[in-house]
């Protein structure tokens, strides 16, 4: 069950991230929110870290619906943010953590602001893949099958987006 909510989040937020991108935002502000509480606040135990995230997330969803614009904004910053630390995580690079979360959330924001619905596919399926394969990662799986792993998620996920962007043609009117 632990890893059954994240699955099913990273999965909605990777195939439908622009789509319901409210809850991408609250995904986004959760996992921020969850990522900075641990690593930049003396949050003990995991319950307490998780209900910090908890009511970021909210918070962020119910912003996203009354200040969508402000709110996907904050969703680009928390999502670059997030994806900016995994980065530096996984290349094993010195760069403070509150660093990298600062200029990848910067970057979010203003891909968000400037392009908005490419950005929001972007970062809804950066976002879905890493959180998929991150609980993948309780299988052990080697690093080549969690890297394909990811970038054929990502790709799915742009595929699906993309595909939802296409404006249905009117049907042709009838012949008088």
């Amino acid at each position: 069950m632990e890893m059954v909510l994240p699955l099913l989040a990273g999965l909605i937020v990777l195939l439908f991230g622009r789509r319901l991108f409210w809850l991408f935002v609250g995904v986004a502000g959760f996992v921020g929110g969850y990522y900075l509480a641990k690593n930049n606040l003396n949050v003990h135990p995991e319950t307490t870290l998780v209900i910090v995230a908890t009511v970021v997330g909210v918070i962020f969803a119910v912003l996203s619906i009354f200040l969508q614009k402000l709110a996907i904004a904050l969703a680009g910053f928390f999502s670059g943010g997030y994806l900016a630390m995994n980065l530096i995580y996984s290349a094993n690079l010195q760069f403070p953590m509150l660093a990298a979360f600062a200029i990848g959330g910067i970057i979010g924001a203003i891909l968000v602001w400037l392009i908005f619905d490419w950005a929001l596919i972007l970062l809804s399926s950066l976002t879905g893949s890493l959180i998929i394969t991150q609980q993948l990662q309780a299988y052990r799986l080697s690093d080549i099958v969690t890297l394909a792993t990811f970038v054929v998620l990502f790709l799915v996920g742009i595929s699906v987006q993309a595909a939802q962007l296409k404006k249905p043609t009117p049907p042709p009117e009838p012949a008088k």
